[in-house]
């Protein structure tokens, strides 16, 4: 059996299931494809219609939410710079790049790990070190040395 075939097979168990699938490929056609203009607003509304036209009623939630959030889902579609990927046969592609937070999201999951964690800190000044250790892309710590760094360099150079 391939995976298409379980794939099938488990769709057709629960039309719910089906329908939630068809959602997913809406929402992501709409995030894949939509652009700040006029189209782009078309695009969002419908979508917004398919999630609340739901008979599932987490998705109708779901449309609740895009509804409040709508104006910032639509910012979302602005690009705010241009790409050009080239690959290995010197074809290049060129790529719209948007605003989004996820860094910014990223950053503050990694926080709320470390206190997790811990079980909380009591002194405020060690836990900002740790937190801006953490997040400092230079601080790493290897057994193994890296290359490019000066204790490389040094022993091929003896």
């Amino acid at each position: 059996m391939t995976l298409l075939q379980l794939r099938e097979i488990l769709l057709g168990i629960d039309p719910e299931l089906e329908e939630a699938v068809r959602l997913k490929r809406v929402l992501t056609h709409m995030y894949e494809s939509g652009t700040y203009d006029k189209a782009g607003e078309q695009l969002f509304n419908e979508t917004y219609v398919a999630f609340r036209n739901s008979s599932i009623k987490e998705m109708n939630g779901f449309s609740r939410t895009m509804k409040e959030w709508r104006d910032e889902i639509f910012n979302s579609f602005n690009t705010v710079t241009v790409e050009y990927m080239v690959n290995r046969r010197s074809e290049y592609t060129i790529k719209s790049v948007r605003l989004h937070n996820g860094i910014i999201e990223n950053r503050n999951k990694m926080i709320k790990c470390m206190k997790h964690n811990s079980y909380g800190f009591t002194n405020w000044v060690r836990f900002r070190n740790r937190v801006m250790y953490v997040l400092d892309p230079k601080a790493t710590y290897s057994l193994e040395p890296r290359f490019g760094s000066k204790a490389v360099k040094k022993k091929k150079n003896k």
